[in-house]
């Protein structure tokens, strides 16, 4: 598919906080303070699913998602030398009839949409089915980032950065309006990713550096603009996030001004400077005058970081405590500027999170707060498609519960959503090694999802109940 970028003028320069700078540090996975352990914290969730989240499922689905997760939960050494054996070996995998078809009718399905048109049409009318609201897709192939770049960063002349939005816009065309596609701005070849490591915010001459991706990236905006489509911009290393803020919120100024956000941002809340960078952010978007978006996560680049020190929260329960506020920032409407003339700020929120305590207290505080005036009316939560299926089913019953009782306030502005990935087995393959890599709370999380549905099938088979 060929892809048209247009020319834009010079961005106007303001100054967004940068990350600290810091020295190198080593963790291991081993000892990272990161790693979630299940301790007396998680039977919440067995509180909130007395009433069988799981029981509309076909048990062919849940014996699928239960053999996945039975291998997402092995023991992290265990788990390590499959992925690195499937990483290195994943060519002859995949090019093999016999060792690819029980990874597309297992893995592949559980965590991937589909690779044709009609395939990710009807897994997505699944999911709704089901009661989740929509998605958020994205294309699963990812550029290597081994170093090397090329020499010029010309949108008109790089197939790469040419090709990373011809991808994009075919990901607005498998979804409806409302949905959200993931932009991943290193996918847009090697030479817009130098020109984002290169990039800084006190020197103007870096700015011209990203033009070429700023077109493209508006030119993504445009399309999806035309579709109803919200573009999702995901966080990526702080090595790049500095040059992935500014074209974000470039993009924000241009497309969220109509009173609601069709381009958003992700804040990592593990890194120290979040919540700071996100007050800043919302400062400057109410005194250009358009709604933020935003998606809180709390990291997936933590065992990828160069360099930590300083930078990351020394705790778990720091990072915890980061997410959480900034949650509670956001929907009781707290000013961001204590300047008597500053502009209220309005912002779309999406809670994207596999923790059960996130989502209680989120849930709890948007159910108790006067909607009347706030900045935040509508909040959507999100998880992996194939990871903590339980709280999504859960959410869902829950809205549409809320809907039938007319409670607006638990109902029509509070969604759930799925975030996928499309592609072919080879390319998911990939996605799915990275998943398990980054996400070790996920795929610890992920043996709490295998409980419940063990649950769920001995209360079928005991069919006496």
């Amino acid at each position: 598919m060929r892809s048209r970028l247009i020319t834009r003028a010079k961005p106007s320069v303001f100054r967004v906080p940068r990350a600290q700078s810091y020295a190198p540090f080593t963790t291991t996975q081993a000892t990272s303070p990161f790693r979630r352990k299940e301790d007396a914290t998680l039977p919440s969730i067995q509180d909130r699913t007395q009433d069988r989240v799981f029981k509309d499922l076909p048990l062919s689905d849940l014996a699928r998602t239960l053999s996945v997760l039975s291998v997402a939960a092995l023991p992290t050494p265990l788990l390590s030398a499959i992925i690195g054996f499937v990483r290195r070996h994943s060519g002859l995998i995949v090019s093999s009839r016999i060792l690819s078809w029980p990874i597309k009718k297992t893995f592949y399905k559980v965590f991937c949409v589909g690779e044709t048109r009609s395939e990710i049409a009807a897994n997505i009318a699944t999911l709704r089915s089901r009661g989740i609201n929509g998605v958020a897709l994205s294309f699963a192939r990812e550029a290597k980032l081994d170093g090397s770049a090329a020499n010029s960063n010309s949108g008109a002349e790089d197939k790469a950065l040419s090709s990373w939005v011809a991808s994009n816009i075919e990901t607005i065309s498998q979804v409806s309006s409302n949905d959200y596609i993931a932009v991943k701005f290193t996918g847009a070849g090697a030479a817009s990713v130098k020109a984002m490591q290169d990039f800084n915010f006190t020197d103007s001459t870096k700015f011209d550096g990203l033009k070429a991706l700023k077109d493209g990236m508006f030119e993504i905006c445009d399309f999806a603009k035309q579709r109803g489509v919200k573009v999702m911009v995901d966080a990526e290393s702080s090595l790049h996030q500095p040059a992935i803020d500014y074209l974000t919120l470039e993009a924000m100024a241009a497309f969220n001004t109509q009173g609601s956000a069709l381009v958003f941002n992700t804040y990592q809340m593990y890194l120290k400077a979040s919540l700071d960078n996100l007050k800043s952010h919302l400062q400057i978007a109410s005194t250009k005058g358009y709604t933020m978006g935003i998606k809180l996560v709390r990291g997936a680049y933590i065992y990828v970081e160069p360099n930590r020190a300083g930078i990351i929260h020394d705790t778990k329960p720091a990072t915890d405590t980061a997410y959480d506020d900034a949650v509670d920032m956001l929907i009781r409407g707290t000013p961001v500027s204590s300047t008597p003339d500053a502009k209220p700020w309005s912002a779309e929120v999406m809670l994207a999170t596999h923790n059960t305590q996130s989502v209680d207290k989120a849930m709890s505080l948007y159910r108790q707060r006067n909607h009347i005036g706030q900045p935040v009316q509508k909040l959507v939560f999100a998880q992996l498609m194939g990871m903590a299926d339980e709280i999504s089913m859960k959410l869902a019953r829950e809205i549409k519960a809320a809907k039938a009782e007319g409670k607006s306030a638990s109902g029509s502005d509070v969604s759930v959503y799925k975030y996928s990935v499309w592609g072919s087995l080879e390319d998911c393959l990939l996605y799915m090694l990275r998943r398990a890599e980054e996400n070790q709370d996920a795929a610890t999380r992920s043996r709490v999802t295998a409980g419940l549905m063990l649950k769920e099938i001995g209360n079928r088979i005991a069919f006496w109940r």
